[in-house]
């Protein structure tokens, strides 16, 4: 795609996640442009079997956009992502200012799809469907008209998966354009009780529900962090946000033993009702009314189940009503720890008593005893006193007897393979339970990430990236795996792709300091050394450390390359790294061949392990010293040479 933009005098922008934005100087050049990426695209899908080839939608649009730098935004580009929504898998749409320009320059013909509303746009946008003649296209004889405005065109690229099911299943979904496949966001319920004390039972109750329909064949479903994050924005907003059609919200009105759940499905481009209905049940109906919903849901926008008919969708984890209650605090306090420091343990030791009194309640609730695995494997990082080896007992221990009372739960293996990968060294176990996790629930992004972070360990940055890209599609809202696709990108030594994507997490929270660290460190491969500079520097700030050594080490690395001459860390530089434990990254950064082998050495004498994946080692791989620490990094986790 990159090679055909810059052949039709475009330039790509940006690539985030499966998008690609590009600008044109004429409108004639886009269009032209996507024409040939389609027509390439077909003839390469035509040599591979159905479940190996993917389509992607193009949107062309012509407006004005701000130019910040490298980047562009604006109405502009709003609009262009518009128009490649309701292009069909495979297709080219365009806005009606592109239209007026090309329509007697092109010999295309245009389907008029008629008006649509844009968000932030005050008057509605006419889109034209493109139908174009592959050989005529793929000449490039059609005129080029130079009308020196900015152009925007927006890719989106399909999964396969995606395309066959809107090719085979879902032609006709009721309320959505036939050529789109469902799709829905569930926000968290709101909380309706008289005391307002159930927000967690509420969260608790949109989520079982959420996990249903995930399950549901043909479905796609926003992830929770997703959905939860807008839970105060208007229906449309979210619609576009989260790129669904349909939105699922209501409320839960807990008193005594007495439930009243309102739920309502709508229409995300209009917010009309598509469907509502209140429960009034007993409180130990709760289950039944979760699945009543999912239920009603895929019966309304016309879905086809998997196995039989009346088969529940939300398993019944226990029967004991309290014991659930129970778990759901454990986890909504989980989710609720953050980043607060000691005040995150504080919530972590509270969620651990709700997952221990929700084991005391019902024995066999595989789900509080994977809550409890995964309580302690977070707890060394916010507790740095509590021993290692009792930690690893206590989560082996509650994520086996999860496993022995079910062993289909996705949660359990991926919690499994985590032990035996950072308590065992088992690389090739904890491989096998991660991707027995993914087998069973495709969406969980936990596994996705812990996959990604066994794989760059062994070595596989390729599939490492293509793993931690998965996580961060399924919780494109999640800071934590946006930045971990930030350092993926960085260990790819893809720097620009770094850059963008710890911008893109300082958009959802300008203070999350991991994120400024990462941008730093992308900044500094980069050898922008000002900007890294000032990301570490507010790094610190965060953090609530000195600026002045981090600031003295880029000045040296910047040094260096200016200069080439050999330069020192200081004193100061030395103690600061090595309490971190990243000497090796300090000698290594000022091309201290000698001094970086024989800490790498000795760390291996010590731990018996260290990453070798760094970009700041790669000056050393040639060395013979370097390539028998890789030998001896593939005995210790039973690689192949």
């Amino acid at each position: 795609m990159s090679r055909l933009i810059e052949e039709h005098q475009g330039r790509v922008i940006d690539s985030p996640g499966d998008n690609l934005l590009a600008e044109f100087t004429s409108a004639v050049n886009a269009v032209q442009c996507a024409v040939v990426i389609q027509a390439e695209l077909r003839a390469r899908n035509i040599a591979l079997t159905e479940d190996r080839r993917m389509n992607f939608r193009i949107g062309v649009n012509l407006g004005d956009v701000i130019v910040d730098g490298d980047r562009i935004y604006g109405d502009g580009v709003n609009v262009a992502a518009r128009v490649e929504s309701l292009a069909e898998g495979g297709g080219i749409c365009v806005s009606g200012t592109v239209y007026d320009q090309v329509a007697n320059k092109l010999s295309y013909t245009f389907d008029d799809l008629g008006e649509h509303t844009v968000k932030n746009i005050a008057e509605p946008v006419r889109v034209y469907a493109v139908r174009w003649d592959v050989e005529k296209a793929s000449t490039g004889k059609d005129k080029s008209y130079k009308l020196g405005l900015w152009i925007v065109a927006v890719v989106l690229v399909l999964s396969a998966l995606s395309v066959i099911v809107w090719r085979q299943v879902y032609k006709e979904p009721i309320s959505l354009p036939p050529t789109e496949i469902p799709s829905i966001a569930v926000l968290p319920f709101r909380d309706m009780s008289p005391e307002k004390d159930q927000e967690y039972f509420c969260e608790g109750i949109a989520e079982e529900i959420l996990n249903a329909l995930a399950q549901v064949e043909g479905l796609r479903v926003a992830a929770r962090t997703s959905s939860f994050r807008l839970r105060d924005e208007s229906i449309s907003t979210i619609g576009e946000q989260l790129n669904v059609k349909t939105v699922l919200e209501g409320s839960v009105r807990k008193e005594g033993n007495n439930i009243r759940i309102t739920a309502q499905l709508n229409n995300a481009v209009d917010e009309f009702h598509l469907w509502s209905k209140n429960y009034d049940r007993e409180l130990k109906s709760v289950f039944d009314i979760q699945d009543e919903i999912a239920h009603a849901i895929t019966h309304k926008l016309k879905l086809k189940l998997m196995g039989e008919a009346g088969d529940p969708l939300v398993k019944h984890h226990t029967e004991h009503i309290k014991a659930y209650d129970q778990y759901l605090l454990g986890r909504y306090l989980l989710n609720k720890r953050g980043n607060l420091g000691k005040q995150s343990e504080v919530i972590l030791m509270a969620a651990k008593k709700h997952f221990e009194q929700a084991i005391s309640l019902d024995p066999n609730y595989a789900l509080a005893y994977t809550g409890l695995a995964d309580l302690y494997l977070l707890l060394p990082f916010y507790s740095p006193d509590i021993k290692r080896d009792i930690v690893k007992a206590k989560a082996e221990e509650a994520v086996i007897k999860a496993l022995a009372l079910d062993p289909d739960l996705a949660e359990a293996h991926s919690s499994f393979g985590h032990i035996r990968q950072q308590y065992h060294k088992d690389l090739k176990g904890a491989e096998r339970e991660y991707r027995r996790a993914i087998e069973l629930n495709p969406k969980y992004a936990t596994a996705h990430y812990r996959y990604s972070a066994l794989l760059r360990k062994i070595g596989d940055l390729e599939e490492s990236l293509v793993e931690a890209r998965k996580a961060y599609e399924l919780e494109p809202f999640s800071t934590f795996y946006n930045v971990a696709l930030g350092w993926m990108f960085v260990f790819a030594r893809q720097y620009d792709a770094a850059i963008r994507q710890f911008e893109r997490t300082l958009e959802l929270d300008s203070n999350y300091s991991k994120a400024w660290r990462g941008l730093g460190v992308a900044f500094l491969y980069d050898k922008r050394f000002e900007e890294a500079t000032r990301a570490f520097a507010r790094n610190d700030e965060l953090e609530g450390v000195n600026k002045e050594p981090i600031q003295l080490f880029v000045s040296l690395v910047e040094e260096h390359e200016r200069t080439g001459e050999p330069v020192s860390p200081t004193p100061e530089l030395e103690i600061i790294f090595a309490k971190e434990g990243n000497t090796h990254i300090l000698y290594a950064a000022f091309f201290h061949k000698e001094k970086t082998l024989a800490f790498l050495e000795q760390k291996y004498e010590e731990e018996n392990y260290l990453p070798l994946f760094f970009p700041v080692l790669d000056f050393l791989r040639a060395e013979p010293r370097f390539i028998a620490l890789e030998q001896k990094r593939k005995q210790v986790f039973g690689l192949k040479e």
